[in-house]
């Protein structure tokens, strides 16, 4: 890559973080207990605002509520916000599924060709914010749905953007 390519990227990225960052920053914690919208939690410290949480678990673990089959490969968390949001590799396209919290498929939408040399898998984690869900693949391409329902609202190709000379 070239440095001048991975400036542009690097400044794109911090962007988006401060875009992000603001974003939840007017949200206050994710709006309800329990909701953990992006990464390290409602406010990416990595803490619960949870209470009475058991002391221990019981024997044999907790109690399996439901799971799910077909998500495909992946290293990334979920996220719970009203739903619970998760991607996955399948072929060659990232896939985010929204599920109820009872583990019934709600929506699913592809948001772009993922990594798929050494060790592929999609890696990002969903970040909700007021009603929209956003995804970025590991070939650059971003995406902003509607959280309920999965309708798209915009993509951009990061790389193609980092291109461009109003960012250099």
């Amino acid at each position: 890559m070239k440095p001048a390519r991975f400036s542009a990227l690097f400044t794109l990225g911090l962007v988006l973080a401060a875009v992000s960052t603001a974003a939840v920053a007017q949200t206050p914690a994710a709006g309800r207990v329990g909701d953990w919208p992006q990464f390290r939690g409602p406010n990416r410290d990595g803490k619960s605002g949870e209470t009475g949480l058991l002391a221990q678990w019981p024997e044999g673990g907790p109690k399996l509520l439901w799971s799910a089959t077909g998500i495909g490969i992946g290293f990334s968390h979920v996220s719970v916000a009203k739903l619970l949001y998760v991607t996955g590799l399948v072929g060659t396209e990232g896939i985010l599924r929204a599920y109820s919290l009872d583990g019934k498929l709600t929506w699913e939408a592809k948001y772009g060709p993922e990594y798929t040399k050494d060790h592929p898998g999609a890696r990002t984690i969903p970040t909700v914010s007021d009603g929209l869900v956003y995804v970025m693949s590991g070939l650059g391409t971003l995406s902003c749905f509607e959280a309920a329902n999965g309708k798209p609202v915009w993509t951009a190709n990061v790389f193609q953007l980092a291109d461009a000379k109003e960012i250099m």
